[in-house]
């Protein structure tokens, strides 16, 4: 077991955060959350991390509740780059982590150049551009070689072949090394591209991609001779389209009336050329889930 999250809960105040969360990890697996800003990922992590204090329910990390410092010997965390000093250099940070995991010079090396990272390893933090951060914080967070990584936006302010790198090195730990992986991203489609599985916060609890999209209606694209009479069934039963062209549809359709659908169909003599299943990208649950509030 990876991880286990029961009965979790969390308050600012009146604010409740998190209401009762159940969550368990039980093998390798590369988890993104999602949720708009200011919704409880960071909170979520903290507390798995044992950054901030729990109100109710229990978290444990390979069997160890999270308050105990064993978890650490397996557990690292990419927090924003608010941790960062600011008077030292990335060498200056990069020792601290070699130090305290007993990393050997080649080890780290390999790992800053591949990130393309040496030639600003120097500079002192503050000169560093948001970019430069997140490298440093995402060196930092995968050289222990944790079975557990904890990631808070670590794409964030990187371009696209620095995302590259960093989304190949993730896939390296979870498929060659069997480290679980948990990131929240506001980049829909690198998380797509990514991740085994996704998770929602919504309104303080957690939902499954699975979840989600099981209570939404189907999304079919289709072709038909018989334009007039197609509008004529799909009225007749309130099923959502759009016009395409003169002869293509796009429906918006309940599984519990896709049967009943095809017989009015047969009975009208309404002939299908195509009619194709469309999968849901992330950007479409997400915008159902949560409208327009910024990720």
């Amino acid at each position: 077991m990876v991880l286990d999250i029961c009965g979790l809960s969390k308050s600012f105040g009146k604010v409740k955060v998190l209401k009762n969360i159940n969550f368990r990890i039980d093998t390798p697996r590369l988890i993104a959350l999602v949720a708009p800003n200011g919704s409880g990922k960071s909170t979520l992590m903290n507390l798995i991390c044992n950054l901030e204090t729990i109100d109710e329910g229990e978290i444990t990390v390979f069997g160890y509740q999270s308050k105990e410092s064993e978890i650490f010997k397996s557990l690292s965390y990419m927090q924003d780059n608010s941790v960062l000093y600011n008077n030292l250099t990335g060498w200056d940070h990069i020792n601290l982590i070699k130090g305290a995991h007993k990393l050997t010079q080649k080890q780290v090396v390999e790992t800053l150049e591949y990130l393309k990272m040496t030639s600003y390893m120097n500079k002192r933090v503050r000169d560093y551009s948001l970019g430069m951060k997140q490298h440093l914080l995402f060196a930092m967070a995968v050289l222990p070689k944790p079975r557990l990584l904890i990631l808070d936006e670590p794409i964030n302010g990187l371009d696209p072949i620095s995302v590259e790198r960093v989304r190949q090195l993730l896939l390296d730990l979870f498929e060659k090394e069997g480290v679980t992986i948990l990131l929240s991203s506001h980049n829909l489609d690198q998380i797509e591209q990514l991740t085994t599985d996704i998770i929602f916060l919504k309104d303080g609890s957690l939902l499954s991609e699975e979840e989600v999209v099981s209570q939404r209606p189907e999304m079919y694209s289709c072709i038909t001779d018989s334009p007039e009479n197609l509008i004529t069934v799909l009225e007749y039963n309130n099923i959502n389209y759009t016009r395409k062209t003169k002869y293509k549809f796009l429906l918006s359709m309940k599984l519990s009336i896709k049967k009943l659908f095809f017989k009015q169909c047969a009975e009208k003599e309404i002939r299908f050329f195509d009619f194709e299943l469309l999968r849901y990208s992330l950007s479409d649950v997400y915008h159902e889930l949560f409208g327009g509030k910024t990720l």
